[in-house]
């Protein structure tokens, strides 16, 4: 889930909002040596200023076996909402870096 707080200027007067997101998403890849290669895809809803908009998801990344059950990867994903009975568009990409340790 994703929690970023919204400041924002429209017409000269200062909004400040929270902005959450949850996905359900897939993942499909393929692997060449330690190094994985995948694609994301699936649902979004997004909950900002008392709207709630649904939309979808899809994206990229790759995550690198380091041996000894350590892993590294990054995960670019782009998401897309829209409510249409408040005419509420959403866009929210984001980066993820990450790190894994297996036992």
């Amino acid at each position: 889930m994703i929690s970023p707080d919204v400041e924002l200027e429209v017409d000269g007067e200062d909004l400040s909002f929270d902005f959450d997101a949850i996905d359900l998403k897939g993942r499909a890849g393929y692997a060449v040596n330690n190094i994985l290669f995948y694609g994301v895809a699936g649902v979004s809803r997004v909950y900002a200023a008392g709207v709630q908009a649904s939309g979808f998801n899809i994206g990229v990344g790759a995550d690198y076996d380091l041996g000894n059950y350590i892993a590294i990867g990054a995960e670019y994903v782009a998401r897309r909402a829209t409510d249409e009975e408040s005419d509420f568009d959403a866009t929210l990409d984001t980066l993820a870096v990450r790190a894994a340790f297996g036992f």
